[in-house]
């Protein structure tokens, strides 16, 4: 289980054969496509963010740069590797009265050259999202998501096709909105469930999420990640915040014990960085 599916703990793998990180369609960003989660006060032009994964006792740094209108929507993400070189750029067109993106572009460079594609955002009258499709620098379309809502418009089931139209994959989800959380779960096509997530609803909520507690925030302070195998790893997370409450810093530590020995160790294993700039 895990809280943050935009910084992944553990990627759900038949999502990203077919997709890059961040861009991939599944049931959180659904969730919450079109939420201001970068921050939640005052009017920020830019946010650069710095965020560092470690693995033992080596560590990989991605570097993002977005961009926001007055209306406070994102319009570019630009993602840069350790060395600095522009490797990703992400461009929304917005309907800034419904608060909606209509469309994404993203474009990456790489050691295979150039590539383009675009993410088209279908809404029904109710301003949920109920489709994505994905289509190459020439408009074809290269896959397709059509998602199914409950009552109060949070969604339920993801499926995704191929430029056939064939399916190659399903996540559910189930909602229980006293603990503000949704249990997903990741099927095959022949029916098997591959994995599942625990996802926060709503990160405005400061409350109590079985063993996981927020902050006064809402931000959690501990989270956890459970393969198919059972095996679960806690996390605990730590902020910073500046004088109008945005988060600038999150240390997150790998929680570990030993049995028949007390106490537990914790490992640093992520950090994430954040510079405001304001209108």
């Amino acid at each position: 289980m895990k809280f943050r599916r935009t910084r992944p703990v553990v990627i759900t793998f038949i999502l990203c054969l077919v997709s890059l990180r961040g861009v991939a369609q599944d049931i959180y960003t659904a969730l919450h496509m079109n939420e201001m989660r970068d921050y939640r006060f005052g009017k920020p032009m830019q946010i650069t963010e710095t965020n560092t994964f470690y693995d033992g006792n080596a560590s990989t740094t991605e570097k993002s740069v977005k961009r926001y209108d007055r209306s406070g929507m994102l319009v570019t993400e630009e993602r840069y590797s350790e060395d600095g070189t522009l490797k990703a750029k992400l461009s929304y067109h917005c309907d800034t009265a419904r608060r909606l993106h209509l469309q994404r572009v993203f474009e990456r460079w790489s050691s295979l050259g150039y590539a383009k594609e675009t993410a088209v955002y279908t809404y029904d009258e109710k301003d949920c999202l109920v489709q994505v499709t994905d289509q190459d620098a020439e408009g074809n379309r290269t896959r397709l998501a059509k998602i199914v809502n409950n009552e109060r418009g949070d969604p339920v089931e993801l499926r995704l096709f191929d430029h056939r139209g064939m399916a190659f994959g399903m996540e559910t989800a189930k909602y229980d909105y006293d603990k503000n959380i949704a249990v997903t779960s990741l099927f095959s096509n022949d029916g098997n469930r591959l994995s599942g997530d625990t996802l926060i609803i709503d990160f405005g909520s400061a409350v109590k999420n079985g063993n996981h507690l927020s902050n006064d925030r809402g931000d959690p302070l501990t989270s956890s990640v459970t393969y198919a195998s059972g095996k679960t790893y806690v996390y605990e997370h730590e902020y910073q915040y500046d004088v109008l409450g945005n988060c600038t810093g999150e240390k997150v530590y790998k929680v570990t014990s030993e049995p028949g020995r007390p106490g537990k160790k914790r490992k640093i294993d992520r950090v994430y960085k954040k510079r405001f700039v304001y209108y």
